[in-house]
């Protein structure tokens, strides 16, 4: 092989090298033109278990911030503390009784039955004298039915002093067969707790 053969060959050796390195940094993933491997073992980010270690760190992440509210308030969640919650049932003890005789003693009265003494006894004066004013109304025909009341709920209203001042009771009624919501309101008063208002 002559020498001018020789040379042509290795340009054209030198330029497929060059080519091709050209090509390797050019056409590269990594930042910068730069190829990047994932390590062995190392899962590609659209990999399922990439999506699993991911989900992963997301819990943990979870966790931690559930442990640092739960630090913050050891309940777990904003709310009254076991001490209010023991004052509010206590309440609720002596108020419902109250509740009941009251809407008992009402249902009495409108079905024109004597109840006007234990309505001034369950009633704040102001709803007592309101509710005697007006004559009852029975219905005419048979005999109507007497409401009575459903289970009932505390919900407090009101507190003056670090203590409920004022509370309603909150359920169904039934009259007639069919139930119907009612709230009680009462307040603290004086002479102990009295209804204040019902409605309907």
């Amino acid at each position: 092989m002559s020498r001018g053969r020789r040379l042509a060959l290795l340009v054209i050796a030198l330029a497929l090298l060059a080519l091709a390195a050209l090509l390797l940094t050019s056409t590269g993933d990594g930042p910068g033109g730069r190829r990047t491997i994932a390590a062995e073992g190392s899962p590609g980010a659209d990999s399922p278990d990439a999506a699993r270690l991911l989900g992963g760190l997301s819990e943990r992440a979870d966790a931690r911030r559930r442990e640092q509210l739960r630090r913050e308030d050891p309940r777990g969640e904003p709310g009254p503390t076991a001490a209010t919650l023991r004052r509010w049932r206590r309440v609720e003890r002596v108020v419902e009784p109250t509740a009941r005789r009251f809407h008992s003693a009402l249902s009495r009265y409108e079905l024109g039955q004597p109840a006007a003494r234990v309505l001034r006894r369950t009633a704040t004066p102001r709803l007592a004298s309101s509710l005697l004013r007006r004559p009852p109304r029975p219905p005419r025909g048979a005999p109507p039915e007497r409401a009575r009341l459903g289970r009932l709920e505390l919900l407090p209203a009101e507190s003056e002093g670090g203590r409920l001042a004022r509370v309603e009771l909150v359920g169904r009624v039934i009259h007639g067969g069919r139930p119907d919501p009612i709230a009680i309101e009462l307040r603290r008063t004086t002479a102990g707790w009295r209804v204040a208002g019902i409605g309907l």
